[in-house]
């Protein structure tokens, strides 16, 4: 299976690289990056008219949109990890980096790397896998009906550890119709070898940024867990146990349930979106050590740790270039300037 038809076009990790790699090659990311930029005024237009119809329906287009760009369940086993990394690395302009960042996905990180003209290869994609039959607010099926699709991926991957995720708060839309395979590199792909050792400048160096953000999981296989939840408005107590917002949120959807019945957590792992394998750290560092190459570590706790800070270094960048530094621009997910 192709790598672009695998991974998710609608994920923190994918927006990111199309927004930071097209940057770097001086062009503008227009709809995420995903088609041409002639197509953004109709596309504009598009999403407009939908605007303006009833909410039911809004959320109808947004959720087909999302089912559209998922695997069919029997395809997992299809997906190939070097494709994968393959068409991360094939995104950047083919020229040498002073600095590649590696690791998790964050969006303060992204613009710190267009800021030093710097690449980054995410550790984290998110395959999203249809199916159905499943109620939005039964983890528990979800994890049922597609268990086996998740160890088809893993028997074809050796080097990927799975961490399905279902969150019926934040994603509730669009894991109507699909499941969230979120793949984490536990070893440094071959492309990205070859990536670091063609695209480093002299001299350069490589750093690993890395969110330390953990979550109760449930463990399925050696190289699988099962996550309820993620990071947003409820916590994970919330989840497991309800509460008045969860509660509010289902009566709303006018689902059956009151709380939900996820599967009971037996550890805690790094979180699905933001986190990162600690074994791509080391393999890293075995690898950096043996082409005698610098590598540094970029560690914090949760994914907005880092916007303070650089937010101060566009600012005084601003300030320097003669720009407007009081102004303020509040991004929302893959909602991004890069100018």
């Amino acid at each position: 299976m192709r790598a672009e038809r695998a991974v998710a076009a609608f994920d923190s990790a994918t927006g990111m690289l199309r927004a930071l790699s097209r940057f770097l090659a001086g062009r503008d990311v227009p709809a995420v990056g995903q088609m041409p930029a002639a197509l953004e005024l109709p596309l504009s237009g598009l999403l407009g008219t939908l605007n303006r119809l009833p909410t039911a329906a809004q959320e109808w287009a947004y959720a087909a949109s999302g089912w559209t760009g998922a695997i069919p369940l029997r395809k997992a086993g299809e997906v190939r990890s070097d494709a994968l990394a393959a068409w991360v690395t094939g995104h950047y302009p083919h020229r040498r980096y002073p600095l590649i960042f590696i690791g998790s996905s964050n969006g303060a990180l992204v613009h710190l790397a267009a800021a030093l003209d710097a690449a980054w290869l995410p550790q984290t994609l998110l395959l999203p896998v249809r199916r159905s039959g499943v109620a939005v607010d039964d983890p528990r099926g979800d994890l049922a009906a597609t268990r086996g699709a998740g160890r088809a991926l893993l028997a074809a991957n050796p080097d990927l550890v799975l961490h399905h995720m279902h969150d019926p708060h934040q994603d509730r839309l669009m894991i109507a119709g699909m499941t969230y395979f979120r793949v984490k590199w536990r070893r440094l792909p071959e492309p990205y070898r070859r990536f670091i050792q063609d695209r480093l400048a002299p001299g350069g160096r490589v750093v690993v940024d890395d969110c330390t953000l953990r979550w109760p999981t449930t463990r399925v296989d050696d190289r699988y867990v099962f996550q309820f939840g993620a990071l947003g408005d409820a916590t994970p107590e919330e989840y497991r146990h309800g509460g008045p917002c969860v509660a509010e949120l289902l009566a709303r959807y006018g689902s059956p349930v009151c709380r939900w019945n996820p599967p009971a957590p037996d550890g805690e792992s790094p979180e699905a979106e933001w986190g990162l394998q600690s074994g791509l750290l080391d393999d890293l560092a075995t690898f950096t050590r043996q082409h005698g190459l610098d590598l540094d570590l970029l560690r914090f706790d949760t994914p907005q740790r880092l916007s303070p800070a650089v937010a101060d270094l566009y600012r005084r960048w601003y300030a320097d270039r003669g720009l407007p530094a009081n102004r303020l621009l509040v991004e929302s997910f893959l909602l991004l300037d890069r100018s």
